[in-house]
């Protein structure tokens, strides 16, 4: 129920049996094309760390059976900055596959940013696009968050000493899908004080927390990114003033989910180069 609420929410389409062959322009399981457009955004990296390769499927779904879904998808790849460094537009025939690889591209290196693919149709039933992330040992992947983030998320690992003498690292890959420039806020704060909401009031600018809690502060340009090796930048200065473990929550106040940042979450195996990921 609460996924059939969501796709309705953001998509407005209402997920239906297979079964129904309706033509209702509103069923989007059973309509090949909706005119409009869509476009998805996604994290990019192409570095020593990790490339990137995004793909998507101009696939049509069996119970359509017979349907042109051929178009024409165009896609931009924008720096940290937000500025666009390439555009370009390919026409796709039905059942095929959209790719696109830094590993091949003569991309500024390290370069982390943002690619905004766009379908020259409303919905995009199998063509959702997706990001695999790989280090030559390991690749991880999720898919992108269209042009909406989350405003207020933890990441729900809990972060001590030992955890940073280990060999994972914490890394966060922050976009702001938006034309307007985004304040986001990293607040750590302590697992051990009971109710974890009840730290996670907002943190009055200028004056130190008194609940256990540690602030960091970013603003992302329109359509930027930011790339933070969390470990280093947020978890090792936070445990020399508070007691682990600690957890992390990202937010951005006043922001609802058209206007708040998306956020990657990513860890690192230094020993065996080994990669996981996940969207917050």
């Amino acid at each position: 129920g609460g996924c059939r609420a969501l796709l309705h929410y953001h998509f407005g389409e209402t997920p239906v049996e297979i079964s129904d062959l309706s033509h209702d322009d509103q069923r989007g399981a059973t309509v090949c094309v909706k005119p409009g457009n869509r476009v998805m955004k996604c994290f990019i990296a192409s570095s020593s760390l990790l490339e990137s390769r995004a793909f998507s499927s101009n696939a049509v779904p069996l119970q359509l059976g017979e349907c042109d879904s051929s178009m024409t998808a165009e896609f931009t790849l924008y720096n940290h900055l937000g500025k666009p460094i390439m555009t370009r537009r390919q026409p796709l025939a039905t059942g095929e596959t959209f790719s696109f690889d830094t590993a091949l591209e003569r991309l500024p290196r390290p370069f982390y940013g943002m690619i905004a693919y766009r379908l020259e149709r409303k919905n995009y039933g199998a063509s959702r696009l997706n990001v695999a992330w790989h280090s030559g040992d390991s690749m991880t992947s999720t898919h992108e968050n269209f042009s909406t983030g989350r405003p207020d998320v933890v990441l729900p690992v809990p972060v001590d000493d030992a955890f940073l003498n280990g060999p994972n690292d914490i890394y966060l890959a922050v976009q702001n899908p938006h034309s307007k420039p985004r304040e986001i806020l990293f607040r750590l704060f302590q697992l051990s004080g009971g109710n974890i909401y009840d730290d996670l009031a907002p943190a009055i600018a200028g004056v130190p927390p008194k609940d256990g809690a540690l602030e960091f502060r970013r603003v992302l340009p329109p359509l930027g990114t930011d790339w933070i090796h969390a470990s280093r930048e947020f978890y090792t200065p936070a445990l020399k003033l508070l007691k682990g473990p600690l957890a992390l929550r990202i937010y951005t106040p006043g922001a609802d989910i058209h206007q708040a940042p998306s956020t990657y979450f990513f860890l690192h195996h230094r020993e065996q180069n080994i990669w996981s990921s996940n969207h917050l």
